[in-house]
């Protein structure tokens, strides 16, 4: 582990009891993040929109990247619409492309599905669904261009073969840890399945196509307890992560607490190919 980027000395942090999405030194300020950071393989570069923004929580707008080569932020293009929200994000490894879900709500009049182009920082709307809320994860299944939307007991799709459909509803209702906020998901292609934890004593893998839902019940330790910070509403978002290499997930529940590599009991682990190995190998960073 370590340090990446220093961050903002203390003396360049506004005082000003307001949001601030831009600190002194022209840095994006700290911020909930919740499931709106992904990392860019091809142009090795981590992608942020939104966030709840220190100092009051307000949520912001703004599109960063930070690029390793440089170990500096660099502002992007704002999405189209103005409204400040929760966002949820996943990588497509076929074109380099970002999904970003973004509920609206300010009004509550539904959500926005934008394709985000990093190679030439262009957002796309694709389509309008119902308002979903917040406290949701997003991910992405580059086989079926399943995206898939899951927490607070619900799991909502959006087929990308047709991108201009608005999501269908694929569960309600859910119980247990399941009707918890944030989950955990990714797709896991050594399965062939997205993979659920909810900070319980079990993950779950849904099918991509048929959308079952299968529990596995997992021994208390593993993949670490539950957080209980916050009356233990928070959820891991988008710190439950497959190594596409390893075949391992890194679960962080707290800047706190441990660390945990977690190997799922199902697949083969040595013998899948990383989607991200074969299929972006024809882009180029620009």
């Amino acid at each position: 582990w370590s340090v990446i980027w220093p961050g903002t000395p203390i003396e360049q942090i506004p005082t000003a009891s307001r949001n601030h999405n831009t600190y002194l030194d022209a840095n994006p300020s700290s911020r909930h993040t919740r499931d709106g950071v992904e990392y860019l393989p091809v142009l090795d570069q981590f992608f942020s929109n939104g966030g709840s923004v220190w100092k009051n929580g307000g949520n912001d707008r703004s599109t960063w990247v930070f690029d390793f080569a440089t170990g500096k932020w660099i502002r992007k293009a704002y999405p189209p619409d103005t409204q400040y929200t929760n966002v949820y994000s996943a990588y497509d490894p076929d074109t380099g492309n970002m999904y970003v879900i973004r509920p609206q709500a300010t009004d509550k009049s539904g959500t926005l599905v934008y394709k985000y182009d990093p190679f030439h920082n262009t957002w796309q709307r694709l389509n309008k669904s119902a308002y979903y809320g917040h406290r949701r994860t997003a991910a992405y299944d580059p086989n079926t261009k399943k995206l898939l939307l899951g927490g607070m007991g619900q799991v909502i799709v959006w087929d990308m073969n047709q991108p201009s459909s608005p999501g269908v509803t694929a569960h309600s209702g859910l119980t247990g840890v399941l009707a918890r906020p944030g989950w955990g998901i990714e797709y896991d292609h050594y399965i062939d399945r997205f993979v659920v934890w909810a900070q319980g004593p079990s993950i779950f893998y849904i099918h991509p196509v048929t959308l079952e839902i299968v529990e596995h019940e997992l021994p208390a330790d593993s993949p670490g307890a539950p957080d209980t910070k916050g009356g233990g509403n928070t959820g891991p978002h988008g710190r439950f992560r497959l190594d596409s290499s390893s075949g391992c997930y890194v679960v962080v529940n707290s800047v706190n607490d441990d660390v945990y590599l977690f190997r799922p009991p199902l697949g083969d682990r040595t013998a899948a190919q990383s989607p991200g190995k074969l299929k972006t190998q024809s882009l180029q960073r620009k």
